[in-house]
């Protein structure tokens, strides 16, 4: 069976947007193998991703209240894709995006014929989950799926008779030809997961005789200047760095419950703008991407004591978790916030560290995992967005 785990180490990494060649090498190198493109290809796609946020402000303008959705295709090349609703005839854009020194073509892609709008929906998906949630006791994941236009919902279940005469009957009353509702059975489920050794001391300690992993995010500062490291709530409260013995604080946090999962801490360190993407290689944060500016199919990599680096793509933004707690019935997950990475590689220990995209933008802070129970194979992470720090009065350092 396969788990959404939230994924807790500790490596200190700290690190709108100014584009940088910082690790250029390093991303182009795993784009090329992820998308299976040439580096040629992938050094242009990284450039267009890391200035295209103009361009696509734009279109959101020219297009409001009309977007079914929008979505990036990273093969054969690098070209956006937005699906309008109504009638309209097709057209191929190429939108020059860049800076004074060099400008490149974006290729934008307009489609008419879309039958819903992202905006209305989004507002469905907690109907969607409340439906879904008649029939199945273990619903894992709501999302939109902005290339198709259908609403996603995957459920932990088995493909029985029982279980796909449930899923008709939950189409059937759904009912809206205009916004499909796929079900989808799957065998992993939602739960946090902490890396804990008994009795070795490797991050923080979370009991008399168990320690548990974490990896640290991107450096910050609250309204007043005070900077902070940040990393994830369900990581332990005190810990200290594995590499060099740096003991980090806990100064607050804002829970999983609270529909967050931000955790920062105060060390006598000098928290800096830079972050790790290796043991001893760091980059210079940049700038940060908003949820609202994250696309379906985006390039973004993490980093995490599990791993290390490695990057995956976007296939789901502002989805919903909503598994509940078994004996309270609260939801562990709460929110519509996540940003849902498909990617082979992440681990338990990986939590709270930093994903990023354009090589130094800040995309968010790792939280949950999709491990499969059996295999231990990752199926992909979930982040917290950077709109859910600086929606609690911090910012970056950069």
């Amino acid at each position: 069976m396969k788990k959404i785990l939230a994924l807790t180490i500790l490596i200190s990494s700290s690190c709108t947007f100014a584009a940088s060649n910082e690790g250029i090498e390093q991303d182009i190198r795993s784009y090329s193998l992820l998308h299976g493109v040439s580096t040629a290809e992938a050094n242009k796609a990284l450039v267009l991703e890391a200035n295209r946020d103009s361009a696509l402000d734009a279109i959101e303008k020219e297009f409001k209240g009309r977007i079914g959705g929008i979505y990036v295709e990273n093969a054969p090349t690098y070209k956006i894709v937005v699906r309008v609703k109504g009638y309209g005839q097709n057209e191929k854009r190429n939108v020059a995006v860049g800076n004074a020194i060099s400008k490149s073509n974006l290729p934008i892609e307009i489609q008419y014929g879309a039958k819903e709008t992202r905006e209305n929906a989004k507002g469905q998906l907690d109907k969607a989950a409340k439906l879904a949630s008649k029939y199945f006791s273990r619903v894992q994941t709501v999302g939109y799926d902005e290339k198709s236009g259908s609403i996603y919902v995957r459920v932990n279940g088995k493909q029985t008779t029982e279980n796909q005469r449930k899923i008709d009957q939950i189409k059937a009353a759904w009912n809206n030809p205009n916004l499909p509702l796929e079900i989808n059975l799957v065998n992993w489920s939602v739960k946090p997961l902490v890396d804990a050794n008994g009795g070795t001391f490797v991050a923080g300690q979370i009991s008399s005789t168990m320690y548990a992993d974490c990896t640290t995010g991107f450096g910050i500062k609250n309204a007043s200047g005070t900077k902070y490291m940040s990393t994830a709530a369900h990581c332990p409260n005190n810990f200290k760095s594995k590499q060099d013995g740096t003991q980090y604080t806990f100064v607050g946090e804002i829970p999983f419950a609270q529909s967050n999962d931000l955790q920062w801490n105060s060390t006598t360190a000098t928290i800096t703008n830079k972050f790790y993407v290796g043991p001893t290689t760091t980059r210079t944060l940049t700038g940060r991407r908003t949820l609202s500016a994250t696309r379906v199919g985006d390039n973004v990599c993490h980093y995490g004591n599990a791993t290390g680096y490695s990057c995956g793509t976007v296939r789901g933004v502002g989805v919903i978790v909503p598994e509940n707690d078994p004996n309270t019935g609260a939801p562990l997950f709460p929110g519509s916030f996540w940003v849902d990475v498909n990617t082979p590689t992440c681990g338990g220990s990986d939590s709270g560290g930093p994903v990023f995209t354009a090589l130094t933008i800040a995309s968010g802070i790792l939280s949950l995992g999709a491990i499969d129970d059996v295999t231990g194979a990752c199926q992909g992470y979930y982040y917290v967005p950077t709109d859910k720090i600086y929606e609690n009065g911090f910012s970056f350092l950069y």
